[in-house]
């Protein structure tokens, strides 16, 4: 992997003299974050008979179907045996996957993809920040402070600016979409530490996906997923599970190996940005002006926090495929 350098300098040297392995970084993580933030937007297509709940499992079941392919025909890695710790973090970031592809998409369903993911990326640092505090009594930096302040702030706009108008479906909704925030968080930190004890990360990623589709299996059989029949619902869900879910962590994963933590989460505001434009201009989503505003106040504080990492400051990622770039994954 590439040595990491933070976001000013990455972005004069890119102006400067564009490196190739650097530039594909870019574009591997832009292309990750635009599918992301077109999940919500493709889900809302899908005919309100359809269950966020049965989404979420036919995704998880794509996902862990297609990881398990990809990493089955790949040297096996070197990583450490699975002991009882490493068990009880699998087991975490299975749970806190599940509960973040269900609460994330009824949330999408309830109020929109804009105000969902906004509120999911903005909230999960301030969830970050306080497991890692509370796990082992870090320091929280003052950056995280302020940056936790402004986004609450900014979540409350988006929040307040649309529900003075609107009924109880949007409050369920965006309650959803915090629970995906702390899910999100949860998962984040399970799977970094089992990375940063010696399990290579495309292995752990896998063992997620796989645990989650298993979960969420029954409610396959519960609920079948006949939409997936569908022209459009065979796009779907093939979008959400194979394209901007599998696809998307191996972006992130190339990406990882050129460009900076910070960078990347930088690079990674577009997602709600794409989840914004796609439900204003072809979902008729409305934000007033003080929406537009929280939203503004939510992606300029999570840009700081990226710019300015630091001890007690969480800039979280989605945990991905990220290894050296000798061939074994």
């Amino acid at each position: 992997m590439s040595n990491h350098v933070d976001v000013g300098e990455s972005l004069s040297r890119y102006a400067d003299r564009p490196d190739r392995g650097a530039l594909r970084g870019v574009a591997a993580v832009l292309v990750a974050a635009t599918s992301w933030g077109c999940i919500g937007p493709a889900v809302l297509t899908l005919p309100s008979t359809v269950s966020p709940v049965a989404v979420a499992a036919v995704r998880a079941a794509v996902a862990g179907v297609a990881f398990t392919g990809i990493l089955a025909g790949r040297r096996p890695g070197s990583g450490v045996p699975l002991n009882r710790s490493g068990w009880i973090w699998l087991i975490l970031a299975v749970a806190a996957n599940v509960g973040m592809l269900v609460t994330f998409l009824v949330g999408v369903v309830a109020a929109g993809a804009t105000i969902t993911v906004a509120l999911q990326l903005g909230l999960a640092p301030m969830f970050v920040g306080l497991l890692i505090w509370a796990g082992d009594r870090s320091a929280l930096s003052r950056n995280w402070f302020g940056t936790t302040i402004v986004v609450v702030t900014g979540c409350l706009m988006l929040l307040f600016g649309q529900g003075l108008h609107s009924g109880p479906q949007l409050w369920f909704g965006a309650g959803a979409a915090a629970v995906s925030g702390v899910y999100d968080a949860v998962f984040t930190v399970a799977v970094a530490r089992l990375v940063q004890v010696g399990h290579r990360s495309q292995y752990v990623i896998s063992a997620v996906f796989a645990g989650t589709a298993l979960v969420l299996a029954p409610l396959l059989l519960i609920d079948p997923p006949v939409w997936v029949l569908t022209p459009s619902g065979a796009a779907v869900a093939l979008f959400v599970g194979l394209v901007a879910t599998t696809g998307g962590y191996l972006m992130l994963g190339f990406g990882f190996r050129y460009l900076s933590a910070a960078l990347i989460s930088t690079l990674g505001l577009i997602e709600p940005v794409v989840a914004a434009l796609i439900g204003v201009v072809l979902l008729e989503e409305r934000l007033n002006p003080w929406g537009w505003v929280g939203l503004g106040l939510t992606l300029g504080a999570l840009a700081w926090l990226a710019s300015r990492p630091g001890p007690g400051v969480a800039v979280p990622e989605r945990p991905c495929a990220a290894e050296s770039s000798d061939g074994q994954g």
